[in-house]
């Protein structure tokens, strides 16, 4: 019985459960780039989130404000929802981010202004969809796959 109570309220705390693990839920209050953002819960607590299984160009690289721009029209001042399991090595949630239904991590690939990032967290429908998305976006000369030698090439954060 303890026992049980004591799960409840580890659950109460860290957020709920999903496909991915936890949830948490908030309003976006900034957007850093075009795959970091920070939420403000309903305890006012901040909590920054990396989109998983993506990566936006830096704001320094071509599409880096467009990334940022984008990221921020679907989602600043909006409820969303993070889908995650774990934090990465800076505290940052890395999840899945949705509005409305929609995933936002996957917008950002159709609309060409992020890629595929492999291994980063994701289940194998969404690497498979992630993965066509950006095929498409690829094939389409959207965002940093334009031109005709685009290769959608970022560099490493330092």
């Amino acid at each position: 019985m303890k026992s049980g109570i004591a799960i409840c309220c580890l659950v109460l705390v860290l957020g709920s459960t999903s496909a991915l693990g936890l949830t948490l839920s908030g309003r976006v209050l900034r957007v850093t780039s075009g795959d970091e953002l920070t939420i403000i819960d309903t305890g006012n607590a901040l909590h920054r989130v990396r989109l998983a299984g993506i990566r936006a160009p830096g704001p320094d690289q071509p599409f880096g404000k467009d990334a940022r721009t984008h990221l921020r029209t679907l989602l600043l001042g909006r409820f969303a929802i993070v889908h995650y399991r774990h934090l990465d090595r800076e505290k940052r949630i890395i999840g899945k981010v949705t509005y409305g239904g929609a995933d936002v991590n996957l917008r950002q690939i159709q609309a060409g202004l992020a890629r595929l990032q492999q291994g980063h967290g994701l289940g194998a429908d969404d690497h498979r969809r992630y993965r066509q998305a950006e095929e498409q976006a690829r094939g389409a000369g959207l965002g940093i796959w334009q031109g005709s030698d685009a290769r959608g090439q970022m560099r490493r954060p330092r």
